[in-house]
């Protein structure tokens, strides 16, 4: 008998330390979600990444109101980036190559690589009435991707039929910022 309890008290032990185990394996899974949100705000895509069911993180939260806080504040540093990515890109604009396929006076086919300046306007039309819903919301600021394409020609210039047409958004946009309309 003497044997028998000794080993129910051996398994009794190995339980424990599985448990200990299981635990210590959470606490990492959790930490390595609150990592992953931080960069990257998608919880599938942080779910998926650790191993664990979303269902499993929603019970996490749920039990724990301080890690639901830590999940939010490391989605919300995740949208901070993002936010300031869209920012440089709608103000600062982005580089973008373009090949253009010449025959030569030879007969010959060449490729000549352009880089070229582009900024996206729907961009910043969307960070503007996020930000400032009042002034910016009612107003119809959408340029359709055909205007944006045409605005310039091969010379870098804006064609002359949309330069007033240009000149009249730029200034309503002005008036606009400036708030001197509505």
């Amino acid at each position: 008998m003497a044997k028998k309890k000794a080993s129910k008290k051996g398994r009794r032990a190995s339980t424990s330390q599985k448990l200990t185990t299981i635990q210590r394996e959470s606490k990492r899974r959790r930490e390595q979600i609150l990592v992953i949100l931080s960069k990257k705000p998608q919880l599938q895509s942080a779910c998926d990444a650790v191993g664990i069911n979303r269902t499993t993180l929603a019970k996490w939260r749920q039990q724990d109101p301080e890690y639901n806080e830590k999940v939010i504040e490391a989605q919300e540093r995740a949208f901070d980036i993002l936010e300031a990515e869209a920012m440089r890109r709608a103000v600062e604009g982005y580089d973008e190559t373009t090949v253009d396929c010449v025959k030569g006076e030879n007969g010959e086919t060449r490729e000549i690589k352009k880089v070229v300046r582009k900024y996206s306007d729907s961009l910043l039309q969307t960070l503007l009435k996020a930000k400032r819903p009042r002034e910016y919301q009612r107003t119809n600021m959408n340029i359709t991707t055909y205007q944006q394409n045409n605005f310039i020609n091969g010379d870098g210039e804006p064609h002359s039929r949309l330069a007033p047409v240009r000149q009249k958004t730029l200034s309503r946009l002005h008036a606009i910022a400036s708030g001197e309309e509505r």
